[in-house]
């Protein structure tokens, strides 16, 4: 018997998170961040790029297969604030990678903030209202 397809579905055990600096990468996360905020959830029409975009630094999640990244399945931007404060937006995650995203390390684009000399991270909105320690973590 002859088998055409696998018998199991393929599951990544193996991901990288880190700044998205190969082309692939970068038009990986802008690819995913269109199919989540443009197509899935329709909040900009074509493209969620915006000023931040200029400054941000893109992390890429990816699975790996054998040691090499594969695929981004996983985005966020993070910029600095002020000097020693970094903010995280526009986290997207690939449909088929959501349940698996909390356990695989959502919290990873808050620890390379850290490896920026932060002083305290910020995720999410923040209002012009707000006081600047509203919202930030250690």
């Amino acid at each position: 018997m002859l088998l055409l397809e696998p018998p199991f579905a393929f599951l990544p055990v193996d991901y990288r998170v880190r700044v998205a600096t190969e082309d692939w990468e970068r038009r990986q996360c802008a690819r995913l961040r269109r199919a989540v905020f443009c197509d899935e959830q329709k909040l900009f029409a074509g493209d969620d790029r915006d000023e931040r975009d200029a400054v941000a630094l893109p992390i890429a999640a990816s699975y790996c297969v054998l040691g090499a990244p594969e695929e981004v399945v996983g985005t966020v931007r993070i910029f600095e604030l002020e000097p020693g404060v970094w903010q995280g937006s526009r986290l997207a995650v690939h449909a088929d990678f959501r349940r698996m995203a909390a356990a695989a390390g959502a919290s990873s684009p808050m620890s390379r903030s850290r490896t920026c000399r932060c002083s305290a991270a910020c995720a999410g909105r923040r209002s012009s209202a707000s006081s600047s320690t509203a919202g930030r973590t250690t």
